[in-house]
């Protein structure tokens, strides 16, 4: 990896650190507001698709905070991607109990870096922005 993605990497593992213990003390919405909230710290980011792969890789390594979990990687992806093509999406399968839920990035209106399309399978419950 270039020293740049290394660098990604370290964010994006204090950025899930931080995610995972605001959620544990905060509501969905302050959270998605404090994850939103741009650094002062100027960075080389990779490309959108790069970023999402080195996420993946970062929340594999399943140690603490840092484990697949589609919430936390949305919301890491949402710190960091471009905001005025990204739309952060939460979602509830209808008619399962308990209940089944996902969280995914949107961006142009598509799912961005999903395996498959979550949208024929999840109702949006809530969006940021609206």
């Amino acid at each position: 990896m270039a020293r740049a993605d290394w660098m990604f990497a370290a964010r994006v593992g204090l950025a899930t650190t931080a995610a995972a213990a605001l959620l544990r003390v905060a509501g969905l919405p302050s959270v998605v507001r404090v994850m939103g909230r741009r650094s002062g710290w100027p960075a080389e980011l990779p490309d959108p698709v790069r970023m999402a792969r080195i996420t993946d890789r970062v929340l594999s390594l399943d140690l603490g905070p840092l484990r697949p979990n589609c919430v936390l990687r949305s919301l890491v992806l949402y710190r960091y991607l471009p905001r005025d093509r990204t739309v952060l999406r939460f979602g509830l399968r209808p008619g399962v109990r308990p209940a089944d839920g996902h969280a995914w990035i949107e961006r142009d209106d598509q799912p961005f870096a999903e395996p498959t399309d979550p949208r024929p399978i999840y109702d949006v419950t809530w969006s940021w922005p609206a």
